[in-house]
């Protein structure tokens, strides 16, 4: 009787770290994938377009507004980037309420397409959350840090003529 509840304790315990280390190993792929059409959008994320007049250069304008928050980029050509923000040793350190907004992690997708820029800004962090009221704050952290980098991609079209 003993051992049947070790082994299946066992076989939980081997299942949850399986699990684990497989959500890990995804991450990691995307974060080093750098072909945008395979990203899928996150659970916590927000989608923006933009009208823009003249493309040329607006990308290159974005990253130069985000240069100073240290953004990991691992694309960029003249119509389409890909940034990470992540310092998720702060994030663990302090716990998630308590990191500034411009610390959270984050990834962010910007394309040209047809005189329209679209923004996607999702969520980077590693650990999901299951419980109803950890969802509402985790979904109103991010919120917030989106708004954050939103502010300051809509800051870098001051020379750019867009509709908001």
């Amino acid at each position: 009787m003993f051992i049947r509840l070790l082994l299946i304790s066992l076989m939980i315990l081997l299942f949850y770290f399986g699990y684990k280390a497989s959500e890990k190993i995804k991450r990691k792929k995307e974060k080093s994938n750098s072909d945008l059409k395979l990203l899928k959008p996150r659970k916590v994320g927000i989608i923006k377009e933009y009208k823009i007049q003249n493309s040329k250069d607006i990308i290159q304008s974005i990253i130069n507004a985000l240069e100073e928050h240290n953004p990991r980029i691992i694309r960029s050509t003249e119509d389409e980037a890909l940034i990470y923000f992540s310092d998720s040793g702060e994030t663990k350190y302090k716990g998630m309420v308590n990191t500034p907004d411009e610390k959270m992690p984050v990834r962010i997708i910007l394309k040209v397409r047809s005189k329209v820029l679209s923004v996607q800004l999702d969520e980077d962090y590693e650990k999901p959350m299951f419980v109803r009221t950890g969802k509402k704050i985790f979904r109103e952290k991010y919120i917030k840090a989106f708004n954050y980098y939103l502010n300051i991609i809509e800051s870098s079209f001051d020379r750019f003529e867009t509709d908001y």
